[in-house]
């Protein structure tokens, strides 16, 4: 599961990226400032709403979260004494139980063969 996570997030994504594939599936019927900006508006209130601890649920992709991770001790080798880092706080990501399956049950192959014609079928 590492190996084909790891293919799949070697692509990365940004707003324009975001934009030319919106664009082409829409067949450039909207204007590219008017999908800019509801791009650009969506990822602002995620972003607000993760800072605010709440959870983003997408139906049939997943679910995404701020978790507070606890502090991690610190001793120090000359006095032994132990001190306390800061918390920290991770962003998690929960794939849903179709995806999941669906992802586990291809094989690294296959994914490839399938992200490959869906790339040509956007070039074209």
């Amino acid at each position: 599961m590492v190996i084909i996570s790891n293919y799949l997030m070697s692509q990365s994504y940004n707003k324009n990226s975001l934009w030319l594939m919106i664009t082409k599936t829409i067949n450039h019927s909207i204007h590219r400032l008017h999908v800019m900006s509801i791009i650009s508006i969506l990822i602002d209130e995620m972003i607000k709403e993760l800072k605010n601890g709440k959870e983003i649920k997408i139906p049939n992709f997943g679910t995404l979260k701020v978790n507070d991770l606890k502090p991690k001790k610190i001793r120090s080798i000359a006095t032994n004494k132990i001190k306390f880092a800061r918390r920290t706080k991770s962003l998690r990501f929960k794939l849903t139980r179709k995806i999941s399956k669906y992802l586990s049950n291809k094989s690294l192959e296959e994914m490839r063969n399938s992200v490959e014609t869906c790339e040509e079928k956007q070039e074209q």
